[in-house]
């Protein structure tokens, strides 16, 4: 009767602790931007700031002027700096672009400069989300009989759209400049003490630099493919994870030693401002790789981390999910009784 007692217990607590909200780690948004010229004879000039999403406000746009620092003297070069952003957690979608334009000031050639004062300009932005879920199948936790299980899932394909831009450096006039995209996925499993471990990483990146004569690269989510390469990876049944997802752009220029009467603009773009959408988890499976149709992801800011990307509704813990967790209660009881005569 006592070993009654204590698994009625401890099927119930089990049963509070699983269909409790994840609390292990907040939601947010956050767009972080920054640009910076360096000068070979003036003083540094910086800007950035930092985004994050609030209660108020689920989804922030990034939208500031855009910055310019004026040339002086011969030969230096004006920059113009633009950066974009967005974090839409309801769309899961993220947004980041970075540019750079630079002019050359016309210089008589009958007196050319002793020092040129050439500009050198960074811009970069990141978006990320960050969000705390609770992944449950009661049907395999019935399976396993409330122990230790696994569920294996997938990643559908995901949108990433935009462009990488260079100028055409000639060689021997020195110009520089880089321009680059990066995409993380990452989940982490909330562990006691507030630590967390990473249990799944995918990423994406790519850079073009002048070195390489690289100056153009386009990514059309119609005709490439997916940038996080699906891959199927297990997650145990019943915990809290923390799901993060980021995109980074960075860009370089310096200016190119043109011919003084007609110093060209040159310009250098990382755009991808708001076209990375994620392709939710799918493919569900049980330690022996049988079909889950129950599973579900409690989110602590509501998204729908499920749905296929024409969007779909928030998932919360089912009734019927709940039910079935509950039906199985009396058929542990009863196997534990069972055990216990035979013994």
């Amino acid at each position: 009767m006592r070993t009654d007692r204590s698994l009625n217990s401890a099927v119930a607590l089990f049963i509070v602790l699983t269909l409790s909200a994840p609390s292990a780690f907040p939601a947010f948004g956050d767009i972080e931007w920054s640009w910076i010229s360096r000068s070979t004879i003036g003083a540094d000039q910086a800007a950035g700031d930092k985004l994050s999403t609030t209660p108020a406000t689920p989804s922030i746009v990034l939208s500031v002027p855009p910055g310019r620092v004026e040339g002086f003297g011969p030969l230096a070069t004006t920059l113009d700096f633009t950066v974009n952003g967005r974090v839409s957690p309801q769309g899961r979608t993220l947004g980041a672009g970075a540019e750079i334009s630079a002019v050359e000031n016309r210089w008589d050639e009958r007196n050319p400069p002793l020092d040129p004062g050439r500009k050198i300009g960074q811009a970069h932005v990141h978006s990320s989300l960050t969000d705390s879920v609770q992944v449950l199948s009661p049907t395999a936790m019935l399976a396993a009989g409330f122990g230790t299980n696994f569920i294996t899932m997938n990643v559908r394909a995901s949108a990433l759209d935009g462009i990488l831009t260079l100028p055409l450096f000639s060689s021997a006039a020195g110009g520089a400049g880089f321009a680059e995209v990066k995409l993380d996925l990452l989940i982490f499993e909330s562990l006691p003490g507030g630590r967390l471990a990473l249990r799944y990483e995918r990423n994406f990146a790519k850079l073009l630099a002048s070195a390489d004569n690289d100056t153009f690269f386009e990514l059309d989510s119609r005709l490439d493919p997916d940038p996080l390469g699906g891959r199927s990876f297990p997650l145990q049944n019943g915990r809290d994870f923390v799901i993060r997802m980021s995109l980074i752009t960075n860009v370089l220029l310096s200016g190119d030693a043109y011919p003084a009467n007609a110093p060209p603009a040159i310009s250098a773009r990382s755009r991808f401002n708001s076209t990375f959408t994620f392709g939710g988890f799918f493919d569900f499976q049980d330690e022996n790789g049988a079909p889950l149709n129950d599973v579900t992801f409690t989110s602590e800011a509501g998204i729908d981390w499920l749905s296929p990307l024409a969007g779909g509704t928030t998932v919360v813990p089912l009734p019927g999910s709940l039910a079935l967790l509950a039906a199985g209660v009396p058929l542990l009881i009863l196997r534990a009784r069972r055990t216990k005569r035979r013994a």
